[in-house]
């Protein structure tokens, strides 16, 4: 009786074993199939197809879509200003047209061509000293010069207060200038090759100035 009693007890713990190991078993069946399946559901996720972008969405369509500027644009462009330059000045043959230069009747008048700079002395008319020509129009006397063409226009670019233009003639040994302000220069020859001046004087009003 003894032997069948502990034959029976032992029996019963080998099952008791065999439950344990198989219940081991499926928690890591388990535990397996929920580590694939997370890494599946992972790949996929990861693995998607990104969106076209908006070019390749645009190749599929026949046309673009038309983009309407809003009101602030419109308004914005509406009040942007020309880039169009403004004509920044008028041929001197236009200015010039109305300038009447005072001659003498019967007596004839010739022009000339000739561009002239300062010989750098320049006379105090009220003193008679002697002064500089950076003293009477600043630095800007380095670019200045007096122009006459043969259409009957002169320029005169020394005065740092801008350019003065008009119409002269050469009559009677003189040249005669009248700005476009109608003022008369007073113009002084000292020497002449024919019918062209060498070498000459202008007074400023203050100062006179040599050219040639």
């Amino acid at each position: 009786m003894a032997g069948r009693h502990t034959k029976k007890s032992g029996g019963g713990k080998a099952g008791l074993i065999i439950l344990i190991i198989a219940a081991v078993l499926i928690i890591a069946a388990v535990i397996v199939g929920v580590f694939f399946f997370t890494r599946t559901k992972n790949g996929e996720t990861t693995s998607q197809p990104t969106a076209p972008s908006s070019a390749a969405a645009f190749a599929d369509n026949t046309a673009a879509p038309t983009t309407v500027p809003s009101e602030t644009a419109a308004s914005s462009a509406a009040e942007a200003p020309s880039t169009v330059p403004e004509e920044t000045g008028v041929p001197i043959e236009t200015r010039v047209a109305d300038v009447v230069v005072p001659t003498e009747e019967g007596e004839e008048v010739s022009f000339f061509n000739g561009t002239y700079i300062p010989n750098g002395y320049v006379e105090d008319r009220y003193s008679g000293g002697q002064t500089t020509l950076r003293e009477v129009f600043g630095s800007g006397y380095t670019e200045g010069a007096i122009t006459f063409n043969s259409d009957g226009t002169f320029s005169d670019t020394l005065d740092a207060s801008g350019e003065t233009y008009g119409a002269y003639v050469v009559q009677d040994g003189r040249i005669i200038a009248t700005t476009a302000s109608d003022r008369n220069l007073d113009i002084t020859v000292s020497e002449w090759d024919g019918s062209t001046p060498m070498s000459f004087s202008v007074d400023y009003g203050d100062y006179i100035v040599y050219f040639g």
